[in-house]
């Protein structure tokens, strides 16, 4: 089970690159770090640093081989949200890292990284969202270092 909570500011997308020409639809690629091979500069400025920015703070709790598993983390928010419906990573997005403690049996147990390079939304209504991690990668450092590889599908509700 996994719930997050959170603030996000959505500011007008800006669809100007670096050389001050207009991408309106080079949004898509920025997680995908190509962007037709011209990389950094032929994306809209929104969609390197995005334009709905925030924090999430993500409380999961698991259980592995008996044990309960508890996972506390602050989750940055670097968001492409044009004016319509889909919301996706943007370059910056995807490779910042949640940063969380991993608490198992009531016990410290050591810190994760993950991210989420490309990530879904889609907004049906202003409150109410459903959200596609199709890739979520996941290292843990603590006693031993793991990995996990995982997605998810999450409805979303805004207050």
């Amino acid at each position: 089970m996994r719930a997050s909570f959170g603030y996000h500011r959505v500011r007008e997308f800006d669809d100007r690159n670096i050389d001050d020409a207009h991408r309106p639809r080079g949004a898509w690629c920025a997680p995908l770090l190509l962007c037709g091979g011209g990389g950094i500069t032929a994306m809209p400025i929104s969609a390197v640093v995005g334009n709905e920015r925030g924090v999430d703070v993500v409380f999961e709790r698991t259980w592995i081989a008996g044990d309960a598993v508890t996972r506390i983390s602050a989750r940055p928010v670097f968001r492409v949200a044009r004016e319509s419906h889909f919301r996706t990573a943007s370059f910056v997005g995807a490779i910042a890292p949640e940063v969380g403690v991993v608490v198992r049996g009531g016990t410290y147990d050591g810190v994760f990284l993950r991210w989420s390079p490309y990530p879904v939304d889609y907004r049906f209504t202003r409150r109410f969202a459903v959200s596609l991690t199709p890739v979520e990668l996941a290292v843990a450092f603590g006693g031993d270092v793991a990995w996990t590889l995982s997605s998810s599908l999450a409805l979303v509700g805004v207050l």
